[in-house]
């Protein structure tokens, strides 16, 4: 998995901005398939987005990731 269709990518992207989600920093570079840091808030992404997935998201180093809420690994980058 990992590859979202562009048109939920930019849904969630819009979402997101919305929000005005803190971001927190890291050292290591943000990588699909680690874990987030245990100080990241995940936030639920709600069905109105129209996402197919049950991810969260959370904001690193001004990126946003959605994570796999049931084992905390970031699944896409938002770019």
């Amino acid at each position: 998995g990992g590859v979202l269709p562009a048109e939920e990518s930019g849904r969630v992207r819009t979402y997101v901005a919305t929000q005005r989600s803190p971001t927190i920093r890291i050292a290591e570079p943000v990588i699909v398939g680690q874990p987030t840091p245990s100080r990241a808030r995940l936030s639920p992404i709600p069905a109105s987005v129209g996402l197919r997935s049950p991810y969260s998201y959370t904001v690193v180093n001004d990126q946003t990731v959605l994570v796999d809420p049931r084992t905390r690994r970031i699944v896409k980058i938002i770019e």
